[in-house]
């Protein structure tokens, strides 16, 4: 880990954790949202951890390498992640070597049924940040949550890799985990597919795109996800200062990753204009309140229900964008997580 991660998470993983910040130390640090919500405020305990990270990240995340982005993100999800919960097996395997890469994929098997649902699930972070080991605390967590084995798949980002690299990573892991001894082994009684953010748009393009017609997946878990690169929706401004995720780091990403030419006018680049949606599997969409991506989770519900497919979703909006990842020191963020695993495991088909 860099220096720069090790001092965020230092006093993320500690100061945090509850030893020494007073009330009034947690009052001056909490970050005050530049438009309120009527229904609900941010929540008090997103809100200080969020203020905590503002006030350690100079230049603002926007402005950094990548590579330190990618360090500080890693920092963040590991230190304000969920607790770091026992696992029955953790296997990492490789893949994409048929194509020249060596990608890395890590099963996690809860204690219990060998045999349960599957979610295959790919990290957020801007196409541009994010890693399958800085969430390894939030996919445990699922696991342990939801009772099913989750599968979690590393995929390029950009700017070295633009689009459509990630798409085209996550469609060749989905085929490759499903046609290998990783779906053999453990023989699973279901599978779905899911992410945040950018995660969640590759999951999304997985469960409809025509290659992979022979082994559609049961569902998809969309948590606030990202479904249109080139729209411009007003939760973008109400939503876009000083969060987790800003209007400037959404920028950022559009930027490193976008291919003007390759993206414009795709179906991967705007999935509320994708023809593929009467193939979505039953979907499961988490919107926070406090998100630039607010807009567009509820523009993809409502793109759903026109196409009579089977939809929910959950709404937290006390919650800011990237909830998960700060999960271990937001109690009403981790009780949102498991509300979200027990919805994906009811969207799941019985077992016969």
């Amino acid at each position: 880990m860099s220096l720069g991660a090790s001092i965020l998470a230092a006093p993320l993983g500690a100061g945090l954790r509850g030893l020494g910040w007073s009330a009034m130390a947690r009052r001056a640090l909490a970050v005050v949202p530049r438009v309120l919500r009527e229904d609900a405020a941010l929540d008090s305990d997103a809100a200080f951890v969020i203020g905590l990270v503002n006030a350690l990240s100079h230049p603002p995340m926007h402005r950094q390498p990548a590579r330190m982005m990618r360090s500080l993100y890693d920092a963040l999800s590991i230190a304000a992640g969920p607790r770091c919960h026992r696992m029955r097996e953790v296997r990492d395997f490789s893949w994409g070597q048929r194509r020249g890469r060596s990608m890395l994929a890590r099963l996690y098997l809860p204690f219990g049924d060998p045999d349960a649902p599957l979610l295959v699930f790919w990290h957020g972070g801007g196409f541009m940040i994010g890693s399958v080991g800085g969430y390894d605390r939030v996919c445990r967590a699922l696991a342990l949550a939801g009772r099913f084995n989750v599968l979690a798949l590393q995929y390029r980002l950009a700017p070295e890799h633009p689009f459509p690299a990630a798409v085209d990573d996550a469609l060749d892991a989905y085929r490759w985990a499903i046609a290998t001894n990783v779906y053999q082994r453990i023989s699973p009684s279901a599978v779905a597919v899911g992410g945040d953010s950018a995660g969640a748009m590759l999951a999304a393009i997985v469960a409809t795109d025509s290659s992979t017609l022979s082994f559609r997946p049961d569902a998809q878990l969309l948590i606030y996800p990202v479904v249109d690169l080139h729209g411009d929706y007003p939760s973008e401004v109400l939503f876009g200062e000083n969060l987790l995720l800003t209007r400037k780091m959404m920028a950022r990403f559009r930027s490193a990753y976008r291919s003007e030419d390759a993206a414009s006018g795709h179906s991967w680049g705007n999935l509320l204009a994708s023809k593929d949606l009467r193939k979505a599997p039953q979907t499961v969409i988490v919107q926070a309140g406090y998100d630039p991506l607010h807009d567009q989770a509820e523009a993809f519900h409502a793109a759903l229900v026109k196409e009579r497919q089977s939809v929910r979703i959950l709404k937290y909006p006390a919650l800011p964008h990237a909830f998960l990842n700060i999960a271990g020191l937001v109690p009403q963020a981790y009780e949102a997580l498991q509300d979200i695993s027990v919805a994906l495991r009811e969207a799941l088909p019985p077992r016969t």
